[in-house]
């Protein structure tokens, strides 16, 4: 059996990264793209990178959101995004809450959906990297061996869960773009 080669993937968080952070986000209507971020997802695609959703979704292990509705929301982003050529490879998201499932390993700062993404891709972890706008994004990057850009949107750090410093700051998921692409120009 031969193996394809293997490629550099960019792990984004979605809320406060990829669209603007709603504090129950049921429905797709209250979903709105940072600007740029559609752009930014594009030139991730063009330039050869896997572009993989890590999202803690606890809306679902609260009751607030069904698992069809948070599909619904997905499956619409990616509708939404076509109209830029752009794509997500596959998106990962963790249901639970730590109230009611405090043993979960795929919640962030947990590495259970980038290890899942792992065995699902033949990643290039040298050349791969996580994008969030929380400390526990930074954490889950830097833990499963991942260089790290933390966004000033969103929670932009101000969460302060973690002690954690990010490989690199960027304004938002375009400029974060930017400095993977000046580092790696062709995946």
């Amino acid at each position: 059996m031969i193996l394809s080669q293997k490629r550099p993937a960019v792990f984004l968080d979605r809320d406060g990264v990829i669209n603007e952070n709603v504090e129950t986000l049921t429905l797709y209507k209250d979903f709105h793209f940072i600007k740029k971020s559609e752009e930014a997802i594009r030139l991730l695609n063009t330039a050869g990178f896997l572009c993989i959703v890590i999202t803690n979704q606890s809306l679902v292990g609260r009751g607030i959101l069904s698992l069809e509705g948070l599909e619904a929301i997905h499956k619409q982003m990616q509708t939404s995004l076509k109209e830029y050529n752009a794509y997500i490879d596959k998106i990962y998201f963790c249901p639970h809450h730590p109230q009611y499932q405090p043993e979960c390993v795929c919640r962030k700062p947990g590495i259970g959906m980038i290890q899942e993404a792992y065995r699902d891709f033949n990643i290039d972890t040298s050349r791969s990297y996580l994008v969030g706008d929380a400390t526990r994004d930074i954490k889950a990057g830097m833990d499963a061996g991942l260089k790290t850009i933390l966004v000033k949107t969103g929670w932009g750090g101000s969460d302060g869960h973690h002690s954690v410093q990010p490989n690199y700051i960027a304004n938002n998921l375009y400029s974060a773009v930017e400095i993977i692409l000046q580092k790696y120009p062709r995946a």
